[in-house]
């Protein structure tokens, strides 16, 4: 089934935007409600049967482009770091790329011909979506006052 209704790719959302800062915190969640809760496929007619998928995500494999990892068991949210799926702090300037993966757990409910079944899936791992971050080095400059 999963071949013909293949999981949604999950989208990457990052706290800064667009361009991270070494040495401060980037905050990172799944921005889509699909890939972050569950959803319901179905009914779809196979063989005379009618059945329904019912997925949702058990766990989120990040990877930072930098050599470090983690694991999450929530999609996250936007509005900082409590409500975040992974918090990670870059060491040095470069372009990275993220990746994210979701491990989905669930069942599918089958009935036609007097049978009603429900079977367990999972865990099954979906194949990761790379995202590029930027992340720049901020430098102050003292400057003395009244110089020109």
């Amino acid at each position: 089934m999963f071949e013909q209704v293949p999981f949604p790719q999950p989208s990457v959302r990052t706290d800064p935007g667009t361009i991270g800062v070494v040495q401060l915190p980037t905050w990172f969640w799944v921005g889509d409600s699909a890939t972050s809760s569950g959803l319901t496929v179905g009914p779809l007619g196979v063989g005379g049967y009618s059945v329904v998928l019912h997925v949702h995500p058990v766990a989120y494999y990040w990877s930072f482009g930098d050599g470090t990892d983690a694991v999450s068991y929530t999609g996250g949210s936007g509005g900082g770091a409590a409500s975040a799926s992974v918090v990670h702090t870059y060491h040095q300037q470069g372009t990275y790329e993220v990746g994210l993966g979701i491990a989905w757990e669930g069942s599918y409910t089958f009935t036609g011909y007097g049978v009603d079944q429900t079977v367990p899936l999972g865990p099954v791992r979906q194949p990761a979506v790379v995202r590029s971050y930027r992340v720049q080095e901020v430098r102050s400059v003292l400057v003395q006052e009244g110089v020109t």
